[in-house]
């Protein structure tokens, strides 16, 4: 995984209680700094991105999912689906 320097983004992080324009470090897949400072990753091989303008959410995952393909919308019937197993049979059938 490439290191990678975001520069200039708004960065929104509750967890830490962060709202502040700054840069965001991140080393080997993992954020190694955030905030204000000049801080850049030991690796000069980092892509450097300019997030001006731009709103930066360390740690924030994208839930958003699509159980079904396009076209097929009337085929699956999630109605009284209680269980992973009956979700993924169901799912399957489409298949």
């Amino acid at each position: 995984m490439s290191d990678a320097f975001i520069t200039n983004g708004r960065i929104i992080d509750p967890a830490n209680n962060i709202d502040e324009v700054g840069n965001l470090s991140i080393v080997n897949g993992k954020i190694e700094a955030v905030g204000g400072g000049e801080k850049r990753t030991e690796s000069p091989s980092a892509n450097v991105y300019d997030a001006t303008g731009l709103i930066v959410t360390p740690g924030l995952i994208d839930m958003h999912v699509h159980l079904r393909e396009p076209g097929r919308l009337g085929r699956l019937r999630l109605q009284r689906v209680d269980s992973h197993r009956l979700l993924v049979w169901r799912t399957r059938l489409l298949l």
